[in-house]
């Protein structure tokens, strides 16, 4: 719903490339999301929770890929580099059913790439001035917001931290990406 506003509303103020690149972000994530939610409520099949988590790492990998592409453009692709190189180590250990490897994936390749966008809109507001500083803070805001909501879903809250896990991640979730869309769109 929110790729869909996204493109139809903000067609006229960003380029048309960077909201699809955006609005293909939000489905794929969309999709990791159902995915945690199947392994979590419907069948707790370890196989769905890591194919949720190889989703993620394509969905943040694209999404910083779009950042560097139409927003900060001096990086020359090379925290994309970073994260292909994650996928297709995620994609190798997914195959071969090796666990220890994907939780390296998971607690090391996912939040060092996902780090990455929110240092690239904190570059972004401090270097400009007016109505990009303020759209780079909300964007920067709800990133921080919805990654908060996604560290909470992480496997190793879910028995120690329940709470966080089933109502403070989607909460989170949620409202960091209305902000980021909010932010788009303004």
């Amino acid at each position: 719903m929110g790729a869909l506003l996204l493109f139809i509303k903000g067609k006229e103020k960003a380029s048309p490339r960077y909201l699809q690149g955006i609005g293909i972000f939000l489905i794929v994530f969309f999709i990791c999301r159902i995915l945690y939610f199947i392994s979590d409520f419907i069948w707790e099949d370890q196989f769905y929770w890591d194919l949720a988590s190889l989703l993620g790492l394509i969905s943040v990998t694209m999404f910083v890929f779009v950042v560097e592409k139409f927003v900060y453009t001096r990086s020359k692709y090379i925290f994309s580099a970073f994260g292909g190189f994650a996928i297709v180590w995620n994609s190798l250990f997914f195959i071969l059913q090796n666990m220890d490897y994907i939780y390296l994936a998971q607690a090391v390749f996912l939040p060092a790439i996902a780090a990455i966008v929110p240092l690239i809109y904190l570059y972004v507001a401090i270097k400009s001035s007016g109505e990009a500083r303020t759209k780079s803070f909300i964007i920067l805001l709800g990133i921080l917001i919805f990654m908060t909501g996604n560290v909470l879903h992480f496997e190793l809250f879910k028995a120690g931290f329940a709470i966080g896990y089933y109502v403070l991640s989607p909460s989170l979730l949620i409202v960091g990406l209305a902000l980021f869309i909010y932010g788009m769109l303004k």
